[in-house]
């Protein structure tokens, strides 16, 4: 119950503005009767309609840097190679060594590499 009770206060609610937290229902009916419930659906709206934007235009930025401009293969048909390896040889000239296999490198675990 302890991590139960950490944890909730990293939620969504507790963390967006305009949020009335109460700790009783007598706190509750008295936070209600002196709220404008208008002008906090106002405020709510305004900040989704915000963060909406601020996502939207993080989203295209991350787009454009991974496809450099490069339209979708729907409208742009172009070669999909299936196989990982194959791919990253024919993107960057990168190819896998064979002794890099699970979590090791050349024999040496990959803790030893932290």
């Amino acid at each position: 119950m302890r991590i139960s009770r950490h944890w909730i206060a990293f939620a969504d609610f507790y963390q967006w503005p305009h949020i009335t937290l109460f700790d009783s229902l007598p706190d509750l009916m008295e936070k209600l009767s002196d709220a404008d419930l208008p002008a906090t659906s106002r405020s709510m709206t305004a900040y989704n309609l915000k963060t909406k934007e601020d996502l939207v235009s993080t989203w295209k930025g991350y787009f454009h840097k991974m496809f450099h401009g490069l339209e979708p293969a729907a409208l742009q048909p172009r070669l999909q190679i299936a196989d990982f390896d194959a791919a990253i040889e024919a993107k960057y000239g990168a190819t896998v060594s064979k002794s890099c296999v699970g979590d090791k490198h050349a024999g040496v675990p990959a803790s030893e590499f932290n």
